[in-house]
């Protein structure tokens, strides 16, 4: 049901964000009081990423849309033709107030949301993508995140390459992988260090260390084809969350290598989405099967 969540800074990531598929509204839940504070009502199609800014929710839609919502819930400004294809990623800029995105259909830009405009576009110039079908297409976009430093931005890609980005030119740098197939999920770590990155036809999670990325550094074997990585706030442990529940890993620093610490995924239902909390302790989910929402503690 939800295909994507996002909690709030500002509120001690107490305020969460869910993104749901097939039209539904994006909901916000006060994880401190249990509570739901309400539904942020929109036409954007199935909204495939979500945001925080200046107190507010930020949506992107699969109709090409990204609505900026004030923290009462109403929206401040909405960039109707954002992209002509559905957006697959928003990510807020560390120095707050620009707003990078990125189109399935090659494009990604950057917005002024403090201006309320699009200041920039560009069109992915890689070449073509031949699918294992033999259709051949423009590069196609899957998701993306931005390099905590704010100079680069890592897209994944439907043929199982990273492209990075220079954020103030557009010039693609170069690219990562190929992956065993598509990208499904990428998240650097806070200290910029780490690039985790999943696909969609296996288990295994991959770790670049982005100070030397002339290889996969690590390779994680996970449950869940096709999951979700996030590293936590602290930039130590690395969760994987999919249809077979959630996975922790902790780096260590005396054998420089990656411990799973959970013997047996949490919430063996599956999730869709995930996020850690301020403590590097707890773990908030969307859940696959019946759309609950869920908070793991995470025994570190």
């Amino acid at each position: 049901m939800f295909s994507s969540c996002a909690l709030d800074p500002s509120s001690n990531y107490n305020l969460a964000l869910f993104g749901p598929e097939g039209g539904l509204n994006p909901i916000i839940y006060d994880l401190a009081s249990h509570d739901w504070k309400g539904q942020l009502s929109d036409e954007q199609g199935d909204v495939l990423d979500v945001e925080w800014y200046d107190r507010g929710p930020v949506t992107a839609g699969s109709n090409g849309s990204i609505s900026i919502w004030s923290h009462s819930g109403r929206i401040k400004f909405k960039m109707t033709d954002a992209h002509q294809a559905p957006v697959v990623g928003i990510d807020l800029h560390p120095m707050g107030g620009v707003l990078a995105s990125a189109a399935q259909n090659g494009e990604w830009a950057l917005h002024d949301l403090v201006a309320d405009k699009t200041i920039a576009k560009f069109h992915d110039d890689a070449g073509i993508h031949t699918s294992p079908d033999g259709q051949v297409n423009r590069t196609v976009f899957r998701c993306s995140d931005l390099h905590p430093d704010g100079h680069v931005y890592l897209i994944g890609c439907e043929d199982g390459t990273i492209h990075v980005y220079d954020l103030l030119t557009g010039t693609l740098n170069g690219t990562l992988g190929p992956s065993a197939g598509p990208i499904r999920s990428l998240h650097v770590s806070s200290n910029g260090y780490w690039l985790a990155e999943t696909n969609t036809v296996d288990s295994t999670v991959r770790i670049w260390d982005l100070r030397k990325a002339t290889a996969v550094a690590f390779e994680l074997q996970g449950s869940s084809v096709g999951g979700r990585v996030r590293w936590d706030h602290g930039g130590q442990y690395l969760a994987l969350g999919g249809n077979k529940g959630v996975e922790v890993w902790a780096y260590q620093k005396k054998g420089k290598n990656f411990e799973k610490i959970t013997e047996e995924p949490m919430e063996s239902g599956g999730v869709q989405c995930l996020e850690w909390g301020l403590d590097g302790k707890t773990i908030v989910c969307g859940g696959l099967a019946d759309g609950t929402i869920c908070i793991l503690g995470v025994d570190a």
